[in-house]
C-alpha cells in the first residue's frame, strides 16, 4: 500500500484491548491535550476520535506506518543503536517475561492466540526467568533467603515448605559421599 495507511482489524479479528499504567495514561493525557491546543492554533478542531499520531491537524488520519518506522530508523542511527521498529515488540516482551509477567498474559498482550507462540520466540527470556526460578527453589528447599541467610524457623509454615526446608537442611549439611553426618536426624526420620 504504497503512502496509503489502512485501518484494519487484527490478524486474529478479534478486539484486543490493554491495560495502561498512570504513566502511559498521563503521556496520552497530555499528547491529547497538545492537540486540542495546536488544532486551536491552525484554527480547527479534532475529529471526535483523533489518532494519537495523526499528520493532520484534526487528528483524522493516522501516519502511514511507514513514515514512522522511518522516523524510528532514522533517530536510532542518530543515537548509533542498531535496531528497527518491529523490535520494540520484542523489547517489551522480553521485559515483561524477565520482570515475571506470566507468559499467558504476554501472549494475551502480543495478540497471541496460543501461547506456546511466545514460548517459542521468547524462550531466551524464560532462561533468566529459570535462573531465578532455581534461587527461589533454592531458598525454600534450603531455607536460605534469596541473600544467602538461613531462615531457620522462620521459614513458611505451609504443608511440604517446612520438611523441604528439613530435607534441605540435612542434605546441604552433610557429607553427600559418607551418608548421614554426624548429629543429623536420619532421614527415614522426617516428620512428613
Amino acid at each position: 500500500m504504497d503512502g496509503v495507511a489502512s485501518e484494519g482489524a487484527t490478524k486474529s479479528h478479534q478486539r484486543r484491548d490493554v491495560a495502561l499504567d498512570d504513566a502511559l495514561l498521563g503521556l496520552l493525557t497530555k499528547r491529547r491535550a497538545d492537540q486540542e491546543t495546536y488544532a486551536a492554533v491552525v484554527d480547527t478542531t479534532l475529529v471526535a476520535d483523533p489518532f494519537i499520531l495523526s499528520p493532520v491537524a484534526t487528528g483524522g488520519r493516522p501516519f502511514v506506518p511507514d513514515t514512522l518506522t522511518d522516523y524510528y530508523k532514522r533517530t536510532a542511527n542518530q543515537l548509533g543503536i542498531a535496531t528497527h521498529f518491529h523490535e520494540l515488540r520484542h523489547f517489551a516482551a522480553t521485559m515483561a517475561i524477565g520482570a515475571g509477567t506470566d507468559v499467558r498474559t504476554v501472549a494475551g498482550r502480543l495478540g497471541h492466540a496460543d501461547a506456546s507462540v511466545t514460548l517459542r520466540v521468547y524462550a531466551h527470556a524464560l532462561e533468566a526467568r529459570d535462573r531465578d526460578m532455581a534461587q527461589v527453589l533454592s531458598s525454600a528447599v534450603l531455607g536460605t533467603s534469596a541473600h544467602g541467610g538461613d531462615e531457620g524457623s522462620h521459614g513458611p509454615e505451609r504443608h511440604g515448605v517446612r520438611d523441604c526446608h528439613t530435607l534441605g537442611a540435612v542434605l546441604a549439611n552433610n557429607d553427600l559421599d559418607g551418608g548421614i553426618g554426624a548429629g543429623s536426624e536420619p532421614l527415614g526420620h522426617l516428620d512428613p
